[in-house]
């Protein structure tokens, strides 16, 4: 899969799709090349049946008011993208068995569209499509007061990551030059999509104003640091750099990093 272009994660993620398929036949006593549609629902089964691993809880302020919240998830069986997740992983694995000649027939049973008047039909699991959360308008209110407390660098990445859009990747990803103000548009490079498509994305006026003044505040900051040393110069002009150490990379962890209030901060990491 390497060879093709999937990305490390997809490949990550079948991997261990397979794996978790190939234990399942050694516990059954099955071999993966003999398997067939009886093995594969056994394993679906097995999958819906598994006690649901929870996240562990991170610490918290403790609320005035205690309220009990029903589960909006059951406590066993993985969620409905994961099996699907691994069961187009376990039909490319036995794809692959089918053209080597090692099969004949592909055990994982693939769903089909209505087409030319013929009936659709059901995959092994339906897929569950959910409502996207909709945070209310109490919610809302609380994340805007704690915006409004944060500096300038942090209120734009909120602005900017909600007006477009933007995954954690693609907003680490940005350039100075990806931005045309004028237009209010994001230039997203085909390099830092997930999909590997370039596309456009349009902010608001208030990502605008935020951003002429931290472009500003930048630009008079860097005309402040051109008479310090060399090593406090910028390494790079990408937006995930600003606010950063000298010489760090951005990750995903940036976005994580808030700055110290009280300390505006600099393209080359320093306060001004």
């Amino acid at each position: 899969m390497a060879n093709i272009g999937r990305s490390p994660n997809t490949i990550d993620a079948y991997g261990r799709a397979v794996e978790d398929h190939l234990r399942f036949c050694a516990v059954d006593g099955t071999d993966p090349v003999l398997a067939g549609a009886d093995t594969v629902a056994a394993w679906i089964g097995d999958m819906l049946d598994r006690p649901r691993p929870r996240p562990r809880p991170r610490p918290r302020p403790r609320p005035r008011r205690r309220t009990v919240k029903a589960p909006l998830q059951p406590e066993t069986g993985l969620a409905n993208a994961t099996v699907q997740q691994r069961l187009v992983a376990v039909r490319s694995f036995y794809e692959y068995l089918v053209e080597d000649g090692l099969r004949e027939r592909n055990p994982v049973r693939r769903g089909q569209r209505s087409r030319r008047g013929r009936s659709p039909r059901q995959g092994l699991v339906r897929r569950v499509e959910q409502a996207p959360w909709i945070s209310n308008e109490d919610v809302w209110q609380r994340i805007l007061a704690a915006c409004a407390e944060e500096p300038l660098r942090n209120r734009l990445m909120v602005t900017l990551a909600y007006d477009g859009a933007l995954r954690r990747e693609e907003f680490v990803e940005l350039d100075v030059e990806d931005f045309e103000p004028a237009h209010r548009l994001i230039h997203l490079r085909a390099e830092t999509t997930k999909s590997q498509r370039a596309r456009e994305v349009a902010f608001g006026v208030t990502s605008t104003r935020l951003f002429v003044a931290y472009s500003t505040n930048a630009a008079s900051c860097s005309a402040v640091s051109t008479d310090r040393s060399s090593e406090l110069l910028p390494t790079a002009t990408t937006v995930g750099h600003w606010g950063l150490p000298p010489g760090r990379r951005p990750s995903k962890a940036s976005l994580a990093e808030p700055v110290p209030r009280g300390c505006p901060p600099t393209p080359s990491g320093t306060c001004g």
